[in-house]
Order: structure tokens, then sequence, then C-alpha cells
């Protein structure tokens, strides 16, 4: 169980993400390339394929994490007793953190490309890229906690620690409260989207929009690498 889960949550919920996230600028460039052909323009596609590529960041790192969690889950899945049932736990939450930080990374990506794909084909280009770029720290908050978790994991398997119950409730219910966490950079995307104004008074605002969104996910990552520390 807990090997399919990670492979879920760590590479199949981020693929999905991603390919959500690209219908929806599919969406936003046929649009701006109509838009831009009435004018007799064409999209910059270097541009495009930039933008596409930052997309595919959360399925790269899922995928590291799931490399390194195959050993551990294979040990999981055969063990037997409270301490396996309770590295099983932590497994499973860490994944679906993970795994809700990309969902919520590729929707806050998905509101803020859509509604400013015109102008990221234009001259604000180095503005709204940045902008777009942030809510990707929500699942590099994940990777971290994904690899503290696997290393206390690790050492439970091996038999250079235990696994005490009060801890892994405590580090399973911080990691619950950051994948909630991880919604704020969906406020922010919101938020920000309201800056139609891009000069530099505008995107200072916009900027510090996005940035107040990310704010509940940096004291879900604090809370949880305090917790997890105690594993």
């Amino acid at each position: 169980m807990a090997g399919t889960e990670a492979l879920l949550f760590f590479v199949v919920v981020p693929v999905l993400a991603w390919a959500a996230e690209l219908l929806v600028i599919r969406g936003a460039y046929e649009a701006t390339a109509r838009d831009l052909a009435s004018r007799s323009l064409s999209v910059p596609t270097n541009r495009v394929y930039v933008v596409l590529s930052y997309g595919a960041v959360s399925v790269f790192l899922g995928l590291a994490l799931w490399a390194l969690s195959i050993p551990l889950t294979g040990q999981i899945d055969a063990g037997t007793g409270p301490g396996f049932s309770h590295a099983q736990s932590l497994l499973i939450w860490t994944a679906v953190a993970y795994g809700t930080a990309a969902i919520v990374t590729a929707a806050a990506r998905a509101l803020m490309l859509r509604a400013r794909f015109g102008a990221l084909m234009g001259h604000d280009f180095g503005r709204i890229l940045p902008l777009s770029v942030i809510p990707h720290t929500g699942t590099v908050y994940a990777l971290v906690l994904g690899f503290l978790v696997l290393g206390a994991i690790e050492n439970y398997v091996s038999g250079a620690a235990t696994l005490a119950q009060a801890n892994v409730d405590g580090a399973v219910a911080s990691l619950q409260a950051y994948a909630i966490a991880t919604l704020g950079f969906l406020a922010g995307a919101l938020a920000s989207n309201r800056i139609q104004d891009l000069s530099l008074r505008g995107y200072q605002r916009a900027l510090l929009f996005v940035a107040v969104g990310e704010l509940p996910a940096v004291l879900g990552l604090v809370w949880a690498f305090l917790a997890i520390g105690k594993l």
C-alpha cells in the first residue's frame, strides 16, 4: 500500500496537475495567438517553451522523492508491528502533502498565466515569469520535508531509531497542516491578478500579494520541520 500511494502522490498527481496547467495555458495561448495574428504578429514560441518547462518542476522533484522512497516502501509493506504502521502513516502523509502542494502550485500558476498570458508574450515577460515561479516554493518546501521524513523512516527500518506514537502523531498533524497551508498560494495568485498595471509600483504590489500568499506555507514548513525533528 505504501508503495502504491507513494507512486500516486509523488508521481501521478504532479503529472496530472501539470497536464491540467498545460490545458489552461493552451487556451490562453490560442486566444493570444489569434489576437497577435490579427495584428500580423506571431507568438514568441521560445517564451512559451520557457513557461511550460517551469511547470515540470513539481514532476521532477516528485520523481526524486519517489525514487528515494522505493526501497523504504518495500520494507514498510513487508514489515509488521506498530513501528512499521507508524512509518507507513508518515510516508503516506508526506506523499499527500507533496501531491497537494503540486496541485496548488499548478493551479496558482494556471490562474496567473491565464490572466496575464498576453502581457507575458509582450514587454512584461521579465516581470510576470518570476510571479509564476514563486508558487513552486510550495513543492520545494514539501521536497525538503520529504527528505526529512524519508531519513527518519530509513533510521527506523535500519534499527537506528524508534518511532514513538506521540512524535509520529505530531509529525502527521504538521504535514496535514502544511498541505492546507499551501492554499495560501492560490489566495496570493488571485489577489495578485487584480493588479493590472505592472509598472514599478504596480509590480511591487503584485509581487507582495504573491509573497504574502506564501507566508502560510513558510509557517507550515517551520512547524513540520520542528515536528519531524522529534522523530
